[in-house]
C-alpha cells in the first residue's frame, strides 16, 4: 500500500487482472450512466462485440457505435442507417484488456432501439441542449462518434433530450445531458419513389 496518492494495485471486476486507482479514475472521466430501463438484469438488451478501431481508445463512453457487418466489429458512428449502440465502457476498463476488462476485448454497447434514459458527459462541444432536442450523430473529424442537436428526416436520430444540460451530481462542475434513446433513420437515404404524393 501507499499514502493514498500513488496509483495502488486493486482488485477489479476480471479476476486474472489487478489494476491501479490511476486507471479507475481514467474509467471514470467519460461516463455512460444508464438512469432507466432493464439494464443489469437478466432481460437487459445489449450488444458485445469487439473493437474495430485501430485505436481502441477511441471508443469513449457515450459514443455511438454501429456494428460492421464484414468484420463484427463496433467502429464509431452510424455510416449510413445502420442501428446505432452507446458505448457504454469507458477508456481504460471496458475498451483495454489491460486494464482490467470484463468482457475481455469487446465493447459493451447499448441499442437506441431499446428504450434507456442515459446520461452522458461525452458530447459535442458548443452546442445547446434543450428540452425534446432530437439527437444525431457527428460522423467525421475528431468529435466522431459524439452525439449532437440533429434535424427530424433529415439526420439520423439517436435520442431526444429530456430536460437540458445539467450539473453532473456525482461530480459538481462538470455537465452533463440525459436523454432517451430512439432510432428513426435519416429519410433522405431511402429511395424518393417510396415516398411520393397520395395517387401516385
Amino acid at each position: 500500500m501507499t499514502d493514498g496518492y500513488d496509483p495502488v494495485p486493486f482488485q477489479g471486476q476480471n479476476p486474472n487482472t489487478v489494476v491501479t486507482r490511476s486507471a479507475q479514475a481514467q474509467m471514470y472521466e467519460k461516463i455512460l450512466n444508464h438512469l432507466e430501463g432493464a439494464f443489469g438484469t437478466e432481460s437487459q438488451i445489449q450488444m458485445v462485440a469487439p473493437n474495430g478501431e485501430d485505436d481502441p481508445e477511441d471508443i469513449e463512453p457515450g459514443m455511438v457505435v454501429h456494428l460492421d457487418a464484414t468484420t463484427l466489429t463496433f467502429k464509431l458512428g452510424l455510416d449510413g442507417n445502420n442501428i446505432p449502440y452507446f458505448a457504454k465502457p469507458a477508456q481504460g476498463y471496458s475498451a483495454l484488456p489491460s486494464a482490467g476488462n470484463v468482457y475481455g476485448d469487446g465493447v459493451l454497447a447499448l441499442p437506441a432501439c431499446a428504450p434507456y434514459k442515459l446520461c452522458t458527459n461525452n458530447f459535442a462541444d458548443d452546442v445547446e441542449f434543450a428540452a425534446n432536442t432530437p439527437l444525431t450523430v457527428v460522423e467525421s473529424g475528431d468529435e466522431k462518434g459524439l452525439i449532437t442537436p440533429g434535424a427530424y428526416y433529415e439526420d439520423p436520430i439517436v435520442g431526444i433530450v429530456t430536460t437540458e444540460l445539467m450539473e453532473d451530481y456525482d461530480k459538481p462542475g462538470r455537465d452533463v445531458v440525459e436523454f432517451f434513446t430512439y432510432w428513426l433513420p435519416e429519410f433522405d437515404a431511402y429511395s424518393s419513389s417510396l415516398i411520393g404524393p397520395i395517387g401516385d
